[in-house]
């Protein structure tokens, strides 16, 4: 079971970082220093999304029902669900400039520990 979730894991978080990049690409805030000349050339929000939507979205759409078809739907589920927390809490920390703190450490355990849970009693209570 171990192995299976982490197997999941790595598609789902895959999957959702392209999710999480096309995101922060469309609102402009990929690398503005960096891709501010992309930005500059493609200003309007909707070709942003439509380039998003033939490439990094297409690519998240192959990685996270290849996450689900891996594993069972429960284990798949808690990595799923790990993985969008943690891509959240990385894309707010790194587009917001927001400072890591011991409450968005222990939401992130808690929230981990509990899909853990979910997995462990799907699976009947055993290991």
């Amino acid at each position: 079971m171990i192995t299976s979730f982490f197997h999941a894991f790595i598609f789902m978080f895959i999957g959702q970082s392209l999710v999480f990049i096309s995101v922060t690409f469309t609102n402009g805030k990929l690398l503005p220093s960096l891709m501010e000349g992309v930005y500059d050339s493609i200003p309007h929000t909707w070709v942003r999304i439509g380039l998003c939507l033939l490439t990094t979205y297409a690519l998240a759409n192959y990685c996270i029902p290849k996450g689900y078809s891996v594993s069972n739907a429960g284990v798949a589920g808690a990595a799923f669900m790990i993985a969008s927390c943690l891509l959240m809490v990385i894309t707010a920390l790194l587009t917001e400039n927001a400072k890591l703190n011991s409450h968005i450490i222990i939401g992130t355990i808690v929230m981990s520990a509990g899909a853990v849970y979910i997995v462990f009693g799907l699976n009947g209570g055993q290991s």
